[in-house]
């Protein structure tokens, strides 16, 4: 179970070195799933950063994101 503390302490580290309130990133994953609660909302928001969410995940429709969003962050799961 994902505590209160467990996303706070996570959020610390990522601002700490990953998130630096520049640049952007890219919503892949679904919304409710835990990383990318985490990495692609909670970090970006305490930091200032940029979210990206497509209408869709066509290879073309991510490929344009990355130039004309200029996402710096994208995470995924296997």
């Amino acid at each position: 179970m994902l505590t209160h503390e467990n996303y706070l302490e996570q959020c610390r580290a990522l601002t700490r070195g990953i998130h630096s309130g520049r640049g952007a990133y890219l919503s892949i994953l679904p919304t409710n799933h835990a990383i990318d609660f985490m990495v692609g909302f909670i970090g970006p928001f305490v930091c200032g950063a940029c979210v990206v969410h497509l209408r869709t995940l066509r290879p073309e429709f991510v490929r344009d994101a990355f130039v004309r969003y200029r996402i710096t962050y994208v995470s995924l799961c296997p």
